[in-house]
């Protein structure tokens, strides 16, 4: 290998190194910032009107803690360039804690949003149900949709080799938080709704 190879695949090495780096911080800030929102709908539903005002500080927390544990990820399952797969994980079987975040905020999601349409059933109208049924199940699908594919592939690293797969789990992992800023922005004028009928 001449030097400027071997310049070439250090460089390319550090670019793929530090770009998963970013990435796994992204992604387990997002899956923290859909946690987040989350436990908003169940204080709401719940109206635990103090723990909604204090979830303002959980924004910042998630920022910090996503980094803290993107890094510490990106430290326990570095990535690579390979001239065969490109940038990719140098053990393919450790994303444990990739896969640890994403089905925590995954199950406590979808609990949370349980409880939320339990509780719509008990004090709202039927009208009013399907309305807030409809709504705060498109969380939980966001989810699933986008981060299924992904997690199957770090449960099977097999997949991870599957060139089609991989781009469209990555696609579809992107596409993320797009799809919950949609979701977001259809459910605040509600949410402000159900907070003010709480004072009432």
């Amino acid at each position: 290998m001449t030097l400027s190879g071997s310049l070439s695949r250090t460089s390319e090495n550090s670019f793929c190194s530090e770009l998963e780096r970013l990435f796994h911080c992204v992604r387990i800030i997002s899956a923290l910032h859909e946690l987040h929102i989350a436990l908003c709908w169940l204080w709401q539903a719940l109206r635990w009107r103090a723990w909604f005002l204090s979830s303002r500080a959980g924004v910042p927390a998630c920022w910090m803690v996503g980094v803290v544990l993107g890094v510490t990820d990106a430290v326990i399952n570095p990535w690579g360039y390979d001239p065969v797969d490109n940038c990719a994980p140098l053990n393919p079987a450790g994303h444990g804690m990739t896969v640890s975040v994403l089905l925590t905020s995954g199950v406590v999601s979808l609990a949370s949003y349980v409880a939320v349409v339990i509780q719509m059933f008990q004090c709202a109208p039927a009208s009013v149900q399907r309305k807030l049924v409809a709504r705060a199940g498109l969380y939980p699908l966001n989810f699933l949709l986008t981060y299924s594919l992904i997690l199957l592939a770090y449960i099977s690293p097999g997949l991870l080799k599957h060139s089609v797969y991989w781009n469209l789990a990555g696609l579809m992992e992107f596409l993320n938080g797009g799809f919950n800023m949609v979701t977001y922005a259809l459910n605040c004028q509600y949410s402000a709704k159900l907070l003010a009928a709480g004072e009432s």
